[in-house]
């Protein structure tokens, strides 16, 4: 009998989970890296502030920290100030940095390609 994944509960998730390597990438060194590389504190990127720098360096470690961990959206969003981020900002931030990717952007892409080096 062949399952759908979609048809269990849990089952999806279950799958991203397993199939995610973890055992390199450590959180918090995702988060420490690239607050050195952009030179900003984590207080700083907490904050609520629309700086472009900040924003970026922001954007920079939720889409290292979704594409290189099994943290939820939700998970993610605890890892900042509540007051600065939701899981629905988690996904404006994903989409934004998928869509620099997709035109290859080149200072994000340089970023990204410098940050997975030090990571």
């Amino acid at each position: 009998m062949i399952y759908n994944a979609y048809a269990i509960p849990g089952l999806k998730n279950m799958q991203n989970y397993l199939l995610k390597d973890t055992s390199s990438i450590n959180i918090d060194r995702i988060i420490e890296v690239t607050l050195k590389y952009y030179g900003l504190s984590l207080e700083q990127v907490q904050q609520r502030i629309r700086d472009t720098e900040i924003i970026n360096c922001r954007r920079m470690i939720i889409y290292l920290l979704r594409e290189n961990t099994s943290l939820t959206q939700t998970e993610i969003a605890k890892k900042f100030n509540k007051a600065c981020l939701d899981h629905t900002t988690i996904v404006h931030h994903m989409k934004v940095a998928r869509g620099f990717i997709k035109v290859n952007d080149e200072i994000f892409m340089q970023d990204l390609k410098n940050l997975k080096l030090l990571i």
